[in-house]
């Protein structure tokens, strides 16, 4: 039974609502004082370059679609060993990682998509982004607005996002995020990155009555990423809880583009717990934030991390614009959008 055939967004908790009830105060709970730059920052050593730079001559020579490549097809001992760590810390570190970085004096941009998608490969699998099978995504500002119901994300703007969770509005959602670097902003375009955990201890420490809010069903407007005739609003839980981990649906402009869709407001608990949650992503501290150069690589455990960046400005001229190619992993399932 779906959430949206079995609740009504403002349904109250209960008791028998699974939810993370202790505060969380192992690694994953981290803030910006305890984060290192090396808990998260990993470098991609020449060794690797070199594996990439052979495999990218030999797909010259036998081309082969993006999305089509097969990283079993390249003898990449050392790009396997780098990307089995950064998924260790994907899963049991920090929660993102900032791979540091592919050598574009080397690689043309499309060279570098290429490694990217082969490196991304070793670590999980790439899966569609889109309803129609759209497995990569730019994430440029297109200079279009954001209307509820239009399809448009946020991603193809320049305004500030605030913290989320990718594909909060559908099932299954992807457990990684990935971001390439091609190009930077003339000013702004700040990624910051937030532990689910740092920010579920202080709305447990802060606001515990809010907190239980969390765990019941919002709407979500799903940006027509859906079959002809369906229903173009979901529902979802913002947090759930299997007993061992955290999961986010954290999207709170897609749920307020879903109540508009919906026709009717956030009910009081819902608004009261969206304005607690806000007040501790601005908190000093529970969050850290960093500028993406081109040639890194920003990876996102996309369930146990929030992420977020803010907003910026491109040169007039071109020369200086925020481009970075996004692909969405996961670990198990179908490679389509549905799963």
């Amino acid at each position: 039974m779906s959430l949206s055939q079995s609740h009504s967004a403002g349904t109250p908790a209960n008791d028998r609502t699974p939810m993370l009830r202790q505060p969380v105060s192992d690694p994953r709970a981290w803030t910006r004082a305890t984060l290192r730059k090396q808990d998260y920052q990993i470098a991609l050593p020449e060794s690797c370059q070199e594996e990439l730079l052979h495999a990218l001559a030999m797909l010259r020579r036998h081309p082969v679609a993006l999305t089509q490549l097969d990283a079993d097809a390249y003898a990449l001992p050392q790009c396997r060993a780098l990307m089995a760590q950064v998924k260790a810390v994907l899963d049991d570190g920090v929660m993102f990682a900032v791979l540091d970085r592919l050598d574009l004096q080397r690689m043309c941009a499309n060279d570098a998509r290429a490694a990217y998608w082969l490196l991304c490969s070793l670590m999980s699998q790439p899966v569609a982004q889109r309803y129609n099978g759209e497995m990569i995504f730019e994430v440029l500002d297109k200079k279009v607005p954001i209307v509820p119901g239009s399809g448009v994300r946020p991603t193809v703007s320049n305004v500030d996002m605030s913290f989320h969770s990718d594909s909060s509005y559908h099932m299954p959602q992807p457990d990684y995020i990935a971001l390439l670097c091609l190009g930077t902003p003339a000013s702004g375009g700040v990624s910051r990155v937030a532990s689910l955990y740092t920010v579920h201890n202080a709305m447990l420490a802060q606001h515990p009555d809010k907190l239980q809010r969390l765990y019941q069903p919002f709407w979500y407007d799903r940006y027509r990423e859906h079959a002809e005739g369906q229903c173009g609003i979901a529902q979802y839980p913002m947090l759930s809880f299997d007993g061992e981990r955290l999961n986010s649906r954290v999207a709170l402009p897609e749920i307020a583009a879903g109540f508009t869709l919906k026709g009717e407001p956030i009910d009081a608990a819902g608004q009261a717990a969206i304005e607690a949650l806000k007040g501790v992503f601005a908190q000093d501290g529970v969050s850290t934030e960093f500028s993406m150069q081109r040639g890194q690589i920003q990876f996102v455990n996309n369930r146990q991390a929030l992420h977020s960046r803010t907003d910026f400005v491109d040169s007039p001229d071109g020369q200086h614009r925020r481009h970075l190619v996004r692909l969405w992993l996961r670990d198990e399932g179908q490679r389509g959008f549905m799963g």
